[in-house]
């Protein structure tokens, strides 16, 4: 027969020490349930920052000969049939992605009611108007676009900012060990917003 020894506890300290694992178990399911809906809790929204950050030029920013606002077709007619298309229910809108293969891509846009509302750039084949690239220093970026950003957290990686209040759009670029990996263009309207 084995007989285990343990401390000796009171009725009272019994409840407390109960009350206590339950609430660690609780705190960490919650962070596990965050964590793992891709929610970060480090991340910062970027309507945090668009009142204390001076507005920059970015009427210029294309890719290619497309730019925010043009028609779908345009997209394919300059790239040709997309390696996927994604459809998103809520809210509408299709992703258009391209690349060696549908894991592999180079770059996506983003349309709404058939006009381009933001593309993304995953590898240095495309830059952006002022030639900045995945792989570029995060001094390139701030060299060429200047000191009007906003820094923020998102899934890791440091992203670096620039609102266009005039024109309506929100260039990013996500820097991990001082080098671009991405690079976003997207319509960005404050005050459409529900954020504020």
């Amino acid at each position: 027969m084995v007989q285990l020894r343990c401390c000796t506890v009171r009725k009272g300290e019994v409840s407390q020490v109960m009350i206590f694992k339950k609430m660690y178990l609780f705190l960490g399911l919650m962070l596990l349930i965050l964590v793992f809906s891709g929610c970060d809790p480090s991340a910062t929204s970027k309507d945090d920052y668009y009142k204390s950050t001076k507005s920059t030029n970015l009427s210029q920013e294309g890719i290619e000969r497309l730019h925010i606002g043009s028609n779908k077709y345009d997209v394919t007619k300059l790239f040709g049939k997309p390696t996927s298309i994604e459809l998103v229910s809520e809210p509408k809108s299709e992703y258009f992605s391209y690349g060696k293969s549908k894991n592999n891509y180079d770059l996506d846009f983003r349309i709404v009611k058939n006009a381009v509302t933001s593309y993304t750039l995953y590898t240095e084949k495309y830059g952006s108007s002022k030639g900045i690239r995945v792989g570029s220093s995060k001094n390139d970026v701030i060299k060429a676009y200047g000191n009007n950003y906003y820094k923020r957290n998102d899934t890791g990686a440091k992203v670096y900012g620039y609102f266009d209040k005039v024109n309506k759009l929100n260039l990013e670029f996500s820097i991990e060990s001082n080098e671009v990996i991405g690079i976003q263009l997207l319509a960005y309207d404050y005050s459409k917003n529900d954020n504020h």
